[in-house]
């Protein structure tokens, strides 16, 4: 079903609060964001809630509460700012119920289309400044610094991937492959533009996947495997700091990525990794007050690693209710899972390594793949990028 004049709206405030990050969208905008989807959920209210399953939405609105609530316990902090929290709480919170409106009226699959072609646009929007312009005198892109410019265009590979070779049309097989071999290309190719070596890589690793994915789909859709995953990349080099040290690590890091052997002196940062849970403990001490607390810990902006950075923002309870929240959304979805956003969690995951990515972005992630998964009966089954270029051969 297409999407009317209303959810159209309500579907781009979402995207502008949960997908970017653009500078002129200041505090003040996004609350009057907020307010615009607060008025259109009160308005169709009776033509959803009813329906809104709650092992979806709890989970998440459970997190994002509590992370307000870490802030607040921190709110005497120089730095503290709940509207920091509160923006991000809503956020999260409005995206998975606006995807549940669209869920209920059969128009999943028209917000998806519309997020690619705004994700298209704006990336295309964002190159042209950069290419003409070079960088802001603030060090910034349209898109903010390196990391969310990369990170959205990685997601447009995502959704190339969904629109040109998941969800088959009439098309020629050739010309879809095309199209999502062109965008991809172009966003591994952005990332390192951006100078951001680590989302290039995350992009490299998305394309392996999704070649395999006819393989790997069985595994990897396993809510227990991300965990684990997610778990593992993100206390590997917190609990054992010697495998900078072997060589072929050391090498490709050096080599490769063009960074030290110290990681850019991260390794530093997480020798200091006690310090940091201790100083976090079960609350955390806020999301807005953390680079202040990095800084006086580490002496650095922040942690570089995803979830020892919503430790230090929201505690222990904060990243036990992160990690359950991720594990219960993938649990709804994983019998139909849609390879083409799951690889983009997984390329998330990897940077969390040395990065922090989980943010609103990385929410917006899973609903896409718990929501796609949801409509997936209206697409044919997926199949790998070799498969379908077997087919093309014949």
């Amino acid at each position: 079903m297409k999407l009317t004049i209303d959810s159209a709206i309500a579907a781009v405030v979402v995207y502008l609060l949960a997908f970017v990050s653009l500078p002129f969208i200041a505090w003040r905008q996004q609350l009057l964001l907020i307010a615009i989807l607060v008025i259109f959920f009160i308005r169709y209210a009776r033509t959803f809630i009813g329906q809104i399953r709650a092992a979806v939405v709890i989970p998440v609105m459970a997190y994002g509460i509590y992370t307000f609530f870490a802030s607040f316990l921190n709110r005497n902090q120089p730095d503290s700012f709940l509207l920091t929290p509160l923006i991000f709480a809503t956020s999260i919170g409005a995206l998975f119920l606006y995807m549940e409106y669209a869920r209920i009226h059969n128009q999943i699959e028209s917000t998806v289309t519309l997020y690619y072609w705004m994700t298209l646009a704006i990336c295309l929007l964002n190159d042209a400044l950069a290419v003409g312009n070079g960088i802001g005198a603030d060090g910034n892109y349209l898109l903010g610094n390196k990391f969310p410019a990369s990170y959205l265009h990685l997601i447009l590979a995502a959704f190339a991937y969904h629109r040109y070779v998941y969800r088959r049309n009439a098309t020629s097989m050739f010309t879809i492959d095309i199209r999502f071999f062109a965008l991809y290309a172009y966003a591994v190719f952005a990332c390192s533009y951006f100078g951001c070596n680590t989302a290039a890589v995350g992009g490299i690793i998305m394309g392996v996947m999704y070649c395999f994915q006819r393989y790997l789909l069985p595994i990897v859709r396993r809510p227990l495997v991300t965990t684990v995953t997610l778990l593992i990349c993100d206390t590997l080099l917190l609990i054992n700091s010697a495998i900078i040290s072997w060589a072929p690590i050391r090498n490709f890091i050096v080599d490769n990525l063009n960074k030290s052997a110290d990681l850019t002196g991260r390794m530093p940062i997480y020798q200091q990794w006690r310090e940091i849970i201790n100083a976090a403990s079960w609350h955390g001490v806020g999301m807005e007050n953390s680079y202040a607390f990095s800084m006086q810990i580490t002496g650095a902006a922040d942690v570089q690693n995803g979830l020892l950075h919503i430790i230090l923002s929201s505690g222990c309870l904060g990243a036990i209710l992160f990690l359950s929240a991720q594990y219960l959304l993938l649990l709804h979805a994983s019998h139909s899972i849609n390879a083409s956003f799951l690889v983009m969690a997984y390329a998330f995951i990897y940077i969390s390594i040395v990065e922090i990515p989980f943010d609103k972005v990385y929410f917006a992630v899973l609903a896409l793949i718990i929501y796609t998964a949801s409509s997936s009966s209206t697409y044919k089954q997926s199949t790998s990028l070799y498969r379908s270029y077997k087919e093309n051969c014949r």
